[in-house]
């Protein structure tokens, strides 16, 4: 993967997420893998840091602290994403269900330690993997977790974005699960991986190949010829449905 600078809007993509959201069944099956980690490495804790890097709109959060049935007495969590709208929103879904509860646009704005360090398909946008994963790293607590999910080269919209850039001979601008790997080997910093499968599901429409062209490319759809583009779903559809079988890896760190 190319390591350009990464400039991404997600101000115009938040109804096309949660399309997205609507139609597949990603969150479930992480926040149960997530959960599952959680209890393995860190087990009943009175008190819990907790950094979500990346938060989106708090969805993925929220669900999770609401079936988290061992949630620590105290719970202190920090909130990172680049659009500031969704740290607002973020905040708002997760406030009643920890104790404390801060947000930033800037991960060198949160100190930590934290115990618990989590990222939710958020980091193929990071401008510098390599001082990413080592700030996170950083700020990860001894006997902490550091949870990862991101998409490779198995993903199906991974794969579509490889497609598309070659087919214009550009560099894809993202990293993906493949590039944390050697990004950690070269840090040093020790990980294991799991597979989380997942399905993506919605009626074969033009208008729903566009919403979900608006959430992979962003604001990047307007470099491919949008037929092209309206074709790499074929492949996918069948009986008057879409029907993309998928999977993610999770990167764990422990300290």
């Amino acid at each position: 993967m190319s390591n350009v600078s990464r400039q991404t809007s997600y101000e115009n993509i938040h109804d096309d997420y949660r399309f997205f959201l609507e139609h597949c069944n990603e969150h479930e099956v992480g926040r149960g893998a997530m959960l599952e980690e959680i209890f393995q490495a860190l087990g009943p804790v009175s008190a819990l840091r907790w950094l979500d890097f990346g938060c989106g709109g708090g969805e993925f959060l929220a669900e999770a602290l609401e079936q988290w049935t061992a949630k620590p007495a105290s719970l202190r969590l920090s909130l990172v994403d680049v659009d500031s709208g969704y740290v607002e929103q973020a905040m708002g879904r997760v406030n009643a269900l920890v104790d404390q509860v801060e947000g930033s646009d800037e991960l060198e704005s949160l100190s930590g330690p934290f115990d618990l360090i989590t990222s939710n398909h958020a980091l193929y946008f990071a401008a510098d993997i390599e001082a990413t994963l080592k700030g996170l790293n950083e700020r990860l607590a001894e006997g902490g977790l550091c949870f990862l999910q991101i998409g490779g080269l198995e993903n199906q919209f991974c794969r579509m974005w490889t497609e598309a850039y070659s087919k214009v001979n550009q560099p894809v601008p993202y990293y993906i699960a493949d590039d944390f790997a050697v990004t950690l080997e070269k840090l040093g910093i020790a990980f294991s991986t799991r597979r989380i499968d997942c399905v993506t599901r919605f009626a074969d429409t033009v208008e729903n190949r566009k919403i979900m062209l608006n959430f992979i490319f962003m604001d990047a759809v307007g470099r491919f010829d949008e037929a092209y583009l309206l074709s790499l779903f074929d492949r996918y559809s069948t009986n008057g449905q879409i029907s993309m079988e998928n999977n993610n890896l999770c990167f764990l760190v422990r300290k």
